[in-house]
């Protein structure tokens, strides 16, 4: 008998609704047992190369809403790793830039929105 529902292996198949383009990304930073003795920007260290990149981040409008022009050049990007104790969250970014789009920060206190430089 035909229900009209979609059977399981149509189910798998079919495209995912364009709203989920929107989604946040997620990213699952590793859990290690010792902390971190040493905090000193170098993630070619053993404890870093069991946490992924993330993926690239993007102007916080998106693709569609931040202008051609305000959008970071191909030469510039970031990216991050995290990783987790019991105590800890550590978080490992490179930032790429190129000597037309430096990197600058004004905002320097706790909390700044730094979201909006």
């Amino acid at each position: 008998m035909d229900t009209g529902a979609p059977s399981a292996c149509q189910m798998k198949t079919t495209a995912a609704p364009l709203y989920t383009q929107y989604y946040p990304r997620t990213y699952v930073a590793p859990y290690i047992s010792n902390p971190i003795p040493t905090i000193d920007g170098n993630l070619s260290k053993a404890v870093w190369q069991q946490a992924p990149w993330s993926d690239l981040f993007d102007d916080i409008r998106g693709p569609e809403d931040a202008p051609p022009d305000e959008r970071p050049p191909t030469a510039c990007s970031t990216k991050v790793k995290m990783l987790w104790s019991s105590t800890h969250l550590y978080i490992g970014a490179l930032l790429e830039a190129d000597a037309d789009h430096p990197v600058i920060s004004t905002f320097k206190d706790r909390n700044d929105p730094i979201y909006q430089q």
